[in-house]
């Protein structure tokens, strides 16, 4: 009997430092994030001719990750993200696109394992490069094909994602959590001729849960 327990014992501490250990060192991820999108700006949520809503949109991408010990570590993120925002004008539906890569590197924590279960916390800056923006309509059709001088080329802002990880085998996880980000600049290109003296700023941001897998090298 003593000896039963013995090698339980050591069974439940090899599995338990062998799961600790799978959180050190790199690892690489590939993801995708269902979201809402929003271009929050006062003005236009002062119009009453607009009725601002958020947008159904989606992000994908990689991810590479150090773990300096079993809990904390750093990871950078790239993700190519489609958002914008919905509105409603003369009982009709359009859709502001903007597309972006991100780029968001992270401080990242992960707690000790219960079983397979460890809850994951992350938190850093995110920059977002423009790619292409459009106007289209209820149906998907464009209105305007390309509004990229609208917009600003680069907007800086910040981003976390909290949620857990099932460890699938020693070296693979499948990764899950809620992801908010929102920048801090002005989405809006200010230096455009038409761009109102007196407008006020438009903010991008991004609600979603983000699904994924992660090896651990």
């Amino acid at each position: 009997m003593k000896q039963l327990f013995v090698a339980a014992l050591t069974l439940i501490t090899f599995t338990t430092v062998n799961q600790a250990q799978a959180q050190k060192g790199l690892s690489l991820s590939v993801k995708g994030n269902p979201q809402l999108s929003w271009m929050h700006n006062e003005d236009d949520n002062d119009d009453n001719s607009l009725d601002m809503k958020p947008m159904p949109s989606a992000s994908f991408g990689v991810g590479i990750g150090y773990g300096f010990t079993q809990n904390f570590g750093v990871q950078l993120d790239g993700l190519y993200a489609i958002q914008g925002r919905k509105f409603e004008t003369n009982n009709a539906d359009f859709f502001q696109q903007v597309h972006y890569i991100k780029v968001a590197p992270m401080f990242t924590y992960t707690s000790p394992s219960i079983g397979i279960v460890s809850f994951t916390g992350k938190i850093g800056p995110q920059v977002s490069f423009l790619t292409s923006s459009k106007l289209t309509d209820d149906d998907g059709d464009k209105v305007i094909g390309n509004m990229n001088n609208l917009y600003e080329k680069v907007t800086f802002g910040g981003v976390s994602n909290l949620g857990a990880q099932f460890q699938l085998t020693k070296k693979l996880f499948l990764t899950s959590g809620i992801r908010f980000d929102m920048d801090f600049t002005n989405a809006e290109n200010e230096d455009h001729v038409d761009y109102p003296s007196n407008r006020a700023t438009t903010f991008n941001s991004s609600l979603g849960l983000e699904l994924g897998v992660k090896f651990q090298l």
